[in-house]
């Protein structure tokens, strides 16, 4: 949980608007978006790792959380939709 933390999804925001050229949109506020779909994610993660880690084999481990880090990276691309 602590490796997508609000730093990293903040960074991650920066990086859209620079490669898209929306310069005027970075500011501070990417910061306060971060820390909000952070916090929203908390017990979803927990959850979902929950899942992955006791409900799956072994086998099937590391496919379901690489497909839940890609959902998640896709959450994180939209949360400043959804928190703005």
């Amino acid at each position: 949980i602590m490796y997508f933390n609000p730093l990293w999804i903040a960074r991650h925001l920066l990086f859209i608007k620079l490669f898209s050229i929306q310069f005027e949109a970075i500011s501070f506020n990417l910061l306060e978006i971060a820390f909000w779909s952070f916090l929203v994610n908390i017990p979803i993660s927990f959850v979902a790792n929950y899942i992955i880690q006791n409900r799956f084999k072994l086998k099937w481990r590391f496919l379901g959380s690489a497909i839940f880090s890609a959902i998640l990276a896709i959450y994180y691309a939209l949360s400043e939709t959804l928190f703005s």
